[in-house]
């Protein structure tokens, strides 16, 4: 487990959910699932594909957290008033490790 100290920000963590309107015609929205704490650190294409054999566009931020079974590849994050989907999740004993791309 990570020290809460480690995990200085707050993030949410959203589902998606697809209702149909009054004509049958599908609506995406996200709903908060969690509120967890996190640590966020910047990644670069390079470290990413040296650490976790990841190579993919866009991947810009790291986060580290406690486990939360809310922390999930469909899912997204919201952090510092920006959305990120999670790309990639790498469970390890104590903590997650989960790669995040922002999106338009």
């Amino acid at each position: 487990m990570i020290p809460a100290l480690k995990l200085p920000h707050k993030v949410h963590i959203q589902a998606k959910t697809i209702t149909y309107n009054d004509i049958r015609m599908p609506v995406e929205s996200w709903n908060t699932v969690a509120a967890i704490n996190a640590d966020i650190q910047p990644i670069g294409g390079e470290i990413a594909e040296r650490e976790y054999g990841i190579v993919e566009q866009g991947i810009t931020l790291r986060m580290f957290c406690n486990y939360s079974s809310a922390v999930q590849l469909s899912r997204r994050v919201l952090f510092n008033g920006r959305a990120y989907e999670i790309r990639y999740i790498a469970a390890y004993r104590n903590h997650i490790e989960a790669l995040l791309r922002g999106v338009e």
